[in-house]
């Protein structure tokens, strides 16, 4: 009886054993959507499952979410159709504060959708294809300002007022309904004199991040209707034919 009972006692603490070394080695392979840890008051993950994707912070006109204004753009999701995905809800326990231009890595699921902004939906601008979701994990993407170029097509205005490497010329884009203030140049291949107000050109860029460019260039002006914009680092710029 005693062997039986030893052998019994030998077979469950092999097994606890295997299911111990399978979770510690799924939680190591995947940190942020395989494994469930504890909410803690500072933490920034949940541990919960779902989908996690690079995204960067924008300024969505007449959005409205957890962060106000400020919406998420994925980052090299084909899979993803919308052009935003507005931070509906988060998961309890998460606290973060997100700036234009951040680059993010966030876990989610779709939101339940209810009533709470149900009050501040009064503005009519479209602010482009959206999908609401609930956020599970958010944190700052590593070394994303100096990875990620973005190419977009965008159309050349004058703002009357604002300040940049063209002056007063911004770029906008108007999938977004962004303002992008060219802050640095990295290869000018067009010069101010070139540049046509309401003409297309196609532009990459990093989001700028300089102290120095915004003490050269601030986004805030006198001019009382100057929108707000992106400050951005031009790399290159062409026109459309």
């Amino acid at each position: 009886m005693k062997n039986v009972f030893s052998r019994h006692y030998s077979l469950v603490s092999f097994f606890a054993l295997c299911c111990a070394i399978i979770g510690l080695s799924a939680c190591q392979k995947e940190p942020i959507i395989g494994c469930e840890h504890p909410i803690s008051k500072d933490s920034l993950c949940s541990g919960k499952e779902g989908k996690t994707i690079a995204v960067r912070v924008g300024s969505a006109v007449c959005g409205y979410g957890v962060w106000g204004g400020l919406w998420l753009q994925p980052i090299n999701a084909p899979f993803i159709a919308t052009q935003w995905l507005q931070p509906y809800s988060l998961e309890k326990g998460l606290s973060f504060q997100p700036k234009v231009g951040d680059n993010l890595q966030i876990t989610y699921t779709n939101a339940q959708l209810d009533d709470r902004y149900k009050n501040l939906t009064i503005c009519m601008a479209y602010p482009g294809s959206s999908q609401p979701i609930h956020i599970l994990c958010i944190k700052p993407a590593k070394d994303s300002t100096q990875t990620s170029i973005i190419t977009k097509q965008v159309v050349l205005q004058a703002t009357g007022c604002g300040t940049g490497f063209y002056g007063d010329r911004w770029f906008y884009d108007e999938q977004t309904q962004e303002y992008l203030q060219p802050c640095q140049f990295g290869k000018p291949t067009l010069s101010y004199q070139s540049l046509v107000v309401g003409r297309k050109y196609e532009i990459s860029y990093n989001v700028s991040t300089s102290k120095e460019c915004q003490n050269n260039y601030p986004t805030n002006s006198v001019c009382v209707w100057l929108p707000k914009a992106t400050s951005i680092d031009l790399l290159s710029i062409k026109a459309n034919n």
